[in-house]
């Protein structure tokens, strides 16, 4: 009966050498015909097929297309870099500024550079910042222009200077007046033919005169815009006791126009625009015309 049958004892492998590799169940034996495989229970015998070879081939080739490409991109970063770089910088000016001048400013450029160094390069320069160093120490100085050149040459730098429109003598010092409205002392270009004549009477010195940096302004501003208008100043003149009207003589016109820096230049020059195309279509000819009042020509 099954119960009295004899229990077969289970069959065990063979142990031949190294356990690590011996033939079992499931494992895929391995075998070449080279001759350079002493022995097949070699620790190395488990040779690379073709196909393996051939993955194996294609990732060493993928780690070597990385590497270079990685090697180009550093190497392109770099001439980038070398090639946008300013060691240092030379100055020219469009205005004919002395030679002391323009090593001035080459001075003070290469110390903004040397106080921050992320900006010597042309993409990180901050033109803003560079222009208001510059203008803060020479008002005369009215825009920058950087031109990079290759391979660490020095930058070429073009200043542009102010060019006045008028001229006012404020006790013993002369100003100049741009476009901008800007005062400042240096001027390299042809002397301006408007000159604004200060008839307050109030002195310089006295605390009554703070009002001229904002005075300035309104000038330059007036100026320029009824230039852009076609309609050239002749005269400027600030008259007795008063600080805040200007009174305007216009090219052709025998009359004086009244306007104070209270009111915005912008306003006053498009009402005396439209009142003196009123009065020459009329054929009027006041003695005098005021412009101080809002959207408003009085004349006389």
């Amino acid at each position: 009966m099954g119960l009295f049958k004899k229990q077969q004892k289970p069959v065990r492998q063979p142990h031949i050498g190294d356990d690590t590799y011996a033939f079992r169940r499931s494992r895929t034996m391995t075998g070449s015909s080279s001759d350079s495989v002493r022995t097949v229970a070699g620790k190395h015998a488990d040779l690379q097929s073709d196909r393996l070879k051939h993955h194996i081939l294609r990732k060493k080739q993928r780690h070597l297309t990385l590497y270079l490409f990685l090697i180009l991109t550093c190497a392109g970063s770099l001439l980038l870099l070398l090639n946008n770089f300013m060691i240092t910088t030379t100055v020219t000016d469009g205005g004919g500024a002395t030679v002391a001048d323009v090593t001035s400013y080459q001075q003070t450029i290469n110390n903004y550079l040397s106080s921050h160094p992320s900006e010597r390069f042309s993409f990180s320069l901050r033109g803003d910042g560079l222009l208001r160093e510059l203008q803060g120490k020479y008002p005369e100085v009215h825009s920058v222009t950087v031109t990079t050149r290759p391979w660490l040459q020095a930058a070429h730098v073009t200043v542009e200077l102010r060019k006045p429109i008028a001229s006012w003598t404020i006790g013993s010092t002369k100003y100049y007046i741009d476009s901008g409205g800007v005062a400042f002392q240096k001027n390299y270009g042809p002397e301006p033919t408007l000159v604004v004549e200060d008839n307050t009477g109030i002195d310089p010195t006295s605390t009554a005169a703070v009002a001229s940096e904002r005075m300035i302004r309104y000038i330059g501003r007036l100026v320029a815009l009824l230039q852009q208008n076609e309609l050239a100043v002749q005269r400027l003149e600030l008259p007795p006791a008063t600080s805040r009207q200007v009174d305007v003589w216009l090219a052709g016109k025998p009359f004086s126009i009244k306007t104070n820096i209270d009111r915005d230049p912008a306003g006053q020059v498009a009402d005396i625009v439209n009142g003196v195309k009123y009065l020459t279509q009329q054929g009027i000819v006041p003695s005098y015309a005021d412009a101080r009042v809002s959207s408003k020509l009085y004349y006389k």
